[in-house]
């Protein structure tokens, strides 16, 4: 279905262009996704091509903010190693970096139908459409479902080899450490001006 083009139409505002672009990069991110969970390694350079190019151009829009300046970077960058990496070890590496700044935007704006998901093992998130069956990306056939759900839909559930006893579960912490990775480092000055 092909939209009419006023619905095409880029965001005016800077968080509606934004969210616009996340959502771009989510779709391409999803192929990827479970691209990697079924342990393929063909296929999954275009959507990586796609995550850096409407990254690129939303990072010339003025008046980002440092954490949404750094979620674009941090996009393009592991789009590029994803796309540059020849081994499924090394994409695995890349999705990593990718899924950050989109796990922090999911759950700022707690998207309809994507969890977002914890891995201890492979000590990441990473998302998904949250009416398929789970699929860890960074073990892929190995350990196909196994991850703890930390937002989302089905939040708070465990499966395969995950730990869901409570005392080791705590998505909170987990959502905050994304949201702490997420500031920009701050400048740390000391008090004499040097």
């Amino acid at each position: 279905m092909v939209l009419p083009a006023a619905a095409q139409a880029a965001p005016k505002s800077v968080a509606s262009a934004y969210d616009h672009t996340m959502r771009l990069a989510l779709g391409e991110y999803l192929v990827i996704q479970r691209g990697l969970a079924a342990d393929r390694t063909k296929r999954l350079s275009r959507p990586a091509k796609r995550i850096e190019r409407v990254a690129l151009k939303a990072l010339g829009t003025s008046g980002l903010t440092a954490h949404r300046r750094w979620g674009l970077r941090t996009l393009v960058e592991g789009a590029r190693q994803l796309r540059r990496g020849k081994t499924l070890a090394a994409k695995r590496r890349a999705l990593r970096d990718i899924s950050r700044p989109l796990a922090v935007w999911a759950v700022a704006r707690r998207l309809a139908g994507i969890d977002v998901v914890h891995s201890a093992h492979a000590k990441a998130v990473w998302l998904q459409r949250s009416f398929l069956p789970l699929r860890n990306p960074y073990f892929g056939k190995t350990r196909v479902a196994s991850g703890t759900v930390v937002a989302g839909p089905r939040k708070g559930e465990a499966f395969g080899a995950e730990d869901p006893h409570p005392t080791s579960f705590y998505p909170r912490q987990i959502i905050l450490q994304l949201q702490k990775d997420a500031r920009p480092a701050q400048k740390r000055t000391r008090a004499g001006g040097r």
